[in-house]
């Protein structure tokens, strides 16, 4: 065994590429560049007693053949370079320690210190490229998070560890059909999505903190599910796995999933298949992602003001239904609308209940809604002002479409070849290249196709054909004059 009692690296390249060879240094303090730092290849395995720096003009590199062996009793620090290869990192300290920010092959946390809880800290945003094995002592990541690679994974205890990472666990994995249960590197969420073409789904879990609103608490673990691409018209399914130290004294048995669309402001209870014994819950027939979490539904259950909210359309209106549990101080309900997402309007208000602890049911009627497809949510206003917002249902109401304008050119006769969803009346008007008005005249149409004729007397030129329905809905067509 080699030892000294301060490796210092200023200028010379040091090589341990000696097989099943051990070096052994109170600390390491690397201030060699790419040239005149520190290598460690084949099968070598250095011990630091003590803390790591790379400094700014240092550089470390761990071999990319065989298996590396870095392990470190201190605090690892880096200001510089610092290359994993294929090598293992491991925290073997016996007291509170903080390691670098930087991407690892292997990164195992073996510390065994007399108080695990605070046994390792995340001093930056960490990368795994292999796998994080979690062995003894628990790795916390505070406002930063640990992100599994591609081929990365975590390697916990399940159901009862005593080693785990507290805090944030991301990945980013491709699901859809064909592609069956994705497990996210071992974070403990699976999930299966049959209906939508493979795409990157991202998943972040968070332990350590519960959901909380209205006095009411979560168990110590939620996962937000982001999709690259919408996750409209998907269907899926979930199983949620826990430990039993994150069940925040709640009731096992009686566990079950909630899901919100506002970051945690409000929850909607899913639907749950409880597996007591294995820590997982299961949720069938998901139709969009956001974040999810778990709840005692007897005696701590979370704050859920809406339990659903649907739009379907009859003839030709919207009807929108919501149920709401345990309304406290809910003064009403905003019905919001939208084309297309970004500029949402309040077409109207509905009256809350104030305060209740049973099931109410809610129905609204949009007399007018708009063509093609809307939006809609809930906006629930309480009596000081404060509100939330419900998920977005979504209605495809096809209306009216130009579908073609002949003869065009035209000699002032003209046919407008249109479809509609409805029977309705519509108000026809044209208008030259400066906007002035040349004609408007009411026509009627039904439902299904419809073939309109049209004249004007004008001077050659192109003129704009607008076509306004009953919803206030424009449609646009361009004719040009050529007699």
């Amino acid at each position: 065994m080699l030892k000294s009692a301060t490796l210092k690296l200023f200028l010379a390249t040091l090589l341990l590429n000696c097989l099943d060879a051990t070096a052994q240094t109170s600390a390491l303090n690397v201030k060699g560049g790419s040239s005149a730092g520190l290598f460690i290849g084949s099968a070598y395995t250095v011990q630091a007693m003590g803390d790591v720096d790379i400094a700014a003009t240092g550089a470390m590199t761990l071999g990319s053949s065989g298996t590396p062996d870095f392990r470190i009793k201190g605090n690892f620090t880096n200001s510089g370079t610092f290359t994993c290869g294929t090598s293992t990192v491991t925290l073997n300290g016996a007291a509170a320690q903080a390691t670098a920010g930087v991407t690892y092959h292997n990164l195992t946390l073996n510390n065994t210190t007399s108080t695990p809880a605070s046994a390792a800290t995340l001093a930056a945003n960490s990368v795994i490229g292999g796998t994080l094995t979690l062995t003894s002592g628990v790795l916390n990541t505070g406002a930063f998070t640990v992100d599994l690679d591609a081929n990365g994974a975590i390697a916990e205890t399940a159901i009862n560890p005593t080693s785990y990472v507290s805090g944030s666990v991301k990945a980013t994995r491709y699901t859809g059909t064909g592609i069956g249960a994705v497990n996210f590197g071992g974070l403990g969420l699976t999930m299966t999505e049959t209906s939508k073409p493979n795409n990157p789904t991202v998943v972040i879990r968070k332990t350590g903190t519960a959901s909380v609103g209205a006095g009411k608490n979560s168990i110590l673990r939620y996962f937000d599910i982001t999709p690259n691409t919408d996750d409209a018209s998907m269907s899926g399914t979930i199983v949620f796995r826990y430990t039993t130290a994150e069940l925040n004294n709640q009731s096992e048995d009686s566990l079950k999933i909630y899901k919100s669309s506002d970051g945690g402001s409000t929850w909607k209870k899913q639907t749950t298949t409880v597996d007591a014994a294995n820590n997982s819950l299961t949720v069938t027939g998901i139709t969009s992602f956001s974040r999810w979490t778990a709840s005692n539904t007897v005696s701590n259950a979370l704050p859920i003001e809406l339990l659903s909210f649907n739009a379907a359309l009859k003839g030709n209106e919207v009807a929108l239904s919501w149920q709401t549990a345990n309304e406290k101080n809910n003064d009403y309900f905003a019905i919001e609308r939208s084309g297309e997402t970004i500029d949402w309007k309040a077409i109207d208000t509905v009256k809350g209940a104030g305060n209740s602890n049973t099931v109410l049911n809610y129905t609204y009627t949009d007399e007018k809604p708009l063509s093609g497809m809307s939006y809609y949510r809930l906006k629930q206003v309480d009596f000081d002002n404060s509100f939330s917002y419900s998920d977005i249902a979504v209605v495809n109401f096809d209306g009216i479409k130009i579908i073609d304008l002949f003869p065009n050119p035209s000699e002032g006769n003209f046919n407008l070849l249109m479809k509609s969803s409805i029977e309705t009346s519509i108000d026809l008007t044209i208008y030259n290249a400066i906007g002035q008005m040349i004609k408007t005249q009411a026509m009627h149409i039904t439902k299904g196709t419809n073939t309109l004729h049209a004249q004007f007397e004008a001077a050659n030129g192109k003129y704009l054909i607008t076509v306004k329905s009953t919803d206030g809905a424009y449609y646009d067509y361009t004719v040009v004059l050529n007699k």
